[in-house]
């Protein structure tokens, strides 16, 4: 994927999107994306990603999962994902990402780990905005919420096996 990237989007090679093995296609153009992931979903619901029937956490993800099952999950998280509902998060998460600035301050001279404290990030904002679950996740790296997510970013054979 880096070598596409570089060949087709940096520099002065920078085109909008590229076809791919598979096929598959490389969109690397906001509005387009747009409507690919928008406007017309219907035309791409299939594809050739999976990440295997025995993931509990990954087999509903709307990435991977085909018809008709992409469908239903697209048609459930569709509401949560207006205009309104985005803005009506924007401080909450301008709140979240000041706590991130708090967190890095507080660790000064020492290594931080961005993938755990990103995770924690988003599993603050994920928790509240979807399930209505607050917790300071963002600034203490624990809670009950982030426990759970924790799981999620294992790899395993289980998790990885079709």
């Amino acid at each position: 994927m880096r070598e596409t990237y570089e060949k087709f989007f940096s520099g002065g090679n920078r085109v909008k999107y590229v076809g791919i093995w598979k096929p598959a296609l490389l969109v690397c153009d906001p509005e387009i994306a747009r409507n690919v992931l928008v406007k017309d979903f219907g035309n791409f619901r299939n594809r050739n990603l999976a990440s295997g029937s025995n993931d509990p956490i990954g087999a509903l993800n709307v990435f991977t999962v085909n018809d008709p099952v992409w469908s239903q999950v697209r048609r459930r998280l569709t509401p949560v994902f207006t205009s309104s509902k985005l803005k009506q998060l924007q401080s909450y998460i301008r709140s979240k990402s000041k706590e991130v600035v708090q967190r890095i301050a507080l660790e000064k001279g020492n290594r931080i780990d961005l993938r755990q404290l990103l995770s924690d990030f988003t599993t603050d904002v994920i928790g509240t905005s979807a399930f209505g679950i607050a917790s300071d996740t963002t600034l203490t790296g624990d809670s009950s919420l982030r426990a759970v997510t924790k799981e999620f970013m294992k790899f395993s054979v289980y998790r990885g096996c079709c």
